[in-house]
């Protein structure tokens, strides 16, 4: 089973909208057998208990490091931006089509 982090825009545009596209990506990889981690659920741990940006980004990266690969939500997102340098970085491909990406599982 590998990992995908599932990497898109959160507050830029209609929030909803963008957690439901991330969190249906994130279905179609579970579905296909492996895991995904989708940070935009984090935004009802952050209605609960608020956490500084910095925060959040500090625990996407150490997930990051756990990953087998990002799948890249189309969208502008400067987070996301920071997400996809890290993960290239470490080597871990990125996926920019979520077709792409159960391809690769598939494999």
């Amino acid at each position: 089973m590998k990992l995908i982090y599932v990497a898109g825009p959160l507050a830029t545009g209609n929030t909803i909208k963008n957690v439901r596209r991330a969190v249906e990506a994130g279905t179609a990889i579970l579905s296909a057998g492996h895991a995904a981690y989708v940070p935009h659920l984090s935004v009802v741990w952050d209605w609960i208990t608020p956490m500084d940006y910095e925060d959040w980004m500090a625990l996407d990266f150490e997930i990051i490091k756990r990953s087998d690969a990002v799948l890249r939500l189309d969208g502008e997102c400067p987070g996301c931006n920071r997400e996809v340098a890290l993960a290239e970085l470490l080597g871990l491909p990125v996926f920019w089509e979520l077709s792409e990406c159960l391809e690769w599982l598939d494999d």
